[in-house]
C-alpha cells in the first residue's frame, strides 16, 4: 500500500465543484418537494451507527462496510443504507406513532468497494420509506 501524495483523496469518494452543487441541491429539492407532496416527512439519521445494532441487520455484506472503532473499543460503521437505520428509529423513537409511516430521506452512505469496480465508496440515497400497513382498496369484481 502505498502512502497517499499531498492533497489526494481516497479512492472511491469525490469533490463536488460549485455549479455541480448547484445542480444537484435543485434536483435535490425538486424530489425532497415531491416527496412532501406525497405526505412523506424527512428524517436524518446519524452517518454513524452501532455495527451490533445496524451493521449486522444491513444488507449490505459485511465485507462492504466501512468499520471503526470509537475510543472505548467499540465497532462503529459508517451507514451504508438508509433502511436500516430508519428501522431503528421507527422501532425505538417512533414505535408509538400512528401508522402508516411516512418517512423521506436524503443522505449519503458508505460502502467499500474494490478500485478496480469503478464504483463509488460514498454515494447519495434519496428514498421514502413506508412503514405500516394502509387500508386497502376494495378491488373492483371482474
Amino acid at each position: 500500500m502505498s502512502k497517499p501524495k499531498g492533497f489526494e483523496k481516497p479512492a472511491g469518494v469525490r469533490d463536488y465543484l460549485p455549479f455541480a452543487v448547484d445542480k444537484l441541491r435543485e434536483i435535490e429539492r425538486r424530489v425532497l418537494d415531491c416527496m412532501a407532496g406525497w405526505g412523506y416527512r424527512q428524517i436524518m439519521t446519524p452517518t454513524m451507527e452501532y455495527y451490533e445494532t445496524v451493521g449486522v441487520a444491513s444488507s449490505t455484506s459485511d465485507q462492504k462496510l466501512f468499520k471503526l472503532l470509537n475510543n472505548r473499543g467499540t465497532t462503529m460503521v459508517l451507514r451504508s443504507d438508509m433502511t436500516t437505520p430508519i428501522a431503528r428509529v421507527v422501532s425505538s423513537l417512533l414505535k408509538e406513532e400512528p401508522l402508516p409511516l411516512r418517512l423521506s430521506y436524503h443522505a449519503n452512505v458508505f460502502r467499500s468497494i474494490e478500485e478496480e469496480a469503478g464504483k463509488e465508496a460514498e454515494f447519495y440515497q434519496t428514498g421514502v420509506e413506508l412503514v405500516g400497513t394502509i387500508q386497502q382498496r376494495r378491488m373492483p369484481k371482474w
